[in-house]
């Protein structure tokens, strides 16, 4: 069980290193947003181990994924802070609230982005995926 726990809680990190990628900028330019903050960020995901892990390697995950989370620049400040205590919630287990924060910081991305409101319409209900 807590193998599988500390799987998921990395398979967590790789999807909110991808996530962290997809902020907005302030910019008012009409380019397509880059995506390659989120390549980058997500070469720096762990492997998941095999075995059981111990309490140092969970608590080096954690550590680890909000570091991921504190260098995204264009990641707002509330957005960084709702997914770094899902990076702790993940840790003890807590699957719903990290699929919660997630949806909610990808809902906030998508709404503060500078996409046309049609792409914001199709693009919302993949947040609840």
């Amino acid at each position: 069980m807590t193998g599988q726990r500390f799987s998921m809680f990395l398979a967590m990190v790789s999807c909110l290193a991808v996530l962290a990628g997809c902020g907005s900028s302030s910019s008012s330019s009409s380019s397509t947003p880059a995506t390659t903050t989120a390549a980058a960020s997500s070469t720096s995901t762990p492997s998941i181990p095999s075995g059981t892990p111990s309490s140092a390697q969970i608590q080096a995950a954690v550590e680890q994924c909000k570091t991921i989370i504190a260098a995204e620049s264009k990641l707002p400040q509330g957005a960084k802070e709702k997914l770094e205590g899902a990076c702790s919630k993940a840790a003890k287990g807590d699957t719903a609230a990290v699929k919660q924060a997630a949806r909610e910081v990808c809902e906030e991305v998508i709404n503060s982005s500078p996409l046309p409101a049609a792409a914001k319409t199709q693009a919302l209900p993949n947040c609840k995926k």
